[in-house]
């Protein structure tokens, strides 16, 4: 009975997950970049350099 249950929740798609799913297409990106930025932000601070936001807070700077 309880593997019949569970096949059967497995097949209605939950609600929540595609609402996300469609929500995050665009944003995908960007947060695979941000992720991206910040491993190698911690790379980089690993080896002595520090990461530092230009004023307006669009350009991003290298300094050592």
């Amino acid at each position: 009975m309880r593997e019949k249950k569970s096949s059967a929740q497995k097949s209605i798609p939950n609600p929540m997950n595609l609402v996300n799913r469609g929500r995050l297409g665009l944003a995908k990106k960007e947060r695979s970049t941000a992720i991206r930025e910040r491993k190698i932000t911690e790379a980089l601070l690993s080896v002595g350099c520090s990461f530092v936001r230009s004023m307006d807070g669009n350009n991003k700077t290298w300094h050592r």
